[in-house]
């Protein structure tokens, strides 16, 4: 199974953090994880921005690249949401299965 990097992961949790979501983001290095999360819009976005659905089992259940500012999309099914600012970069791919692993500072 080929695994796919996302770089750095920021977490979402809560309703202030999820609405702002990655409106004031300029990296596109940094994955964002919106939880828990079903729908998304992407009104006041500068910049397109890719999204992976994520089910209960960490299953990728669906995928959108280059979504455009001023957009909504949702997903029956999600419970999790995983976004960033559109890139050529690897995205995740419908059927994915996502693991996340910690690292102690200590190893980092």
């Amino acid at each position: 199974m080929q695994q796919k990097g996302i770089g750095t992961l920021l977490g979402a949790f809560s309703f202030t953090a999820r609405v702002r979501g990655l409106i004031a983001w300029k990296h596109t290095d940094k994955t964002l994880m919106l939880a828990p999360c079903r729908s998304i819009h992407t009104f006041g976005m500068k910049h397109a921005i890719d999204v992976a659905f994520v089910d209960r089992d960490g299953e990728v259940i669906k995928v959108v690249k280059a979504v455009p500012p001023r957009s909504r999309i949702s997903c029956r099914g999600a419970c999790a949401v995983y976004e960033r600012l559109s890139c050529p970069d690897a995205w995740f791919e419908e059927g994915d299965e996502l693991v996340i692993g910690v690292k102690s500072a200590e190893l980092a």
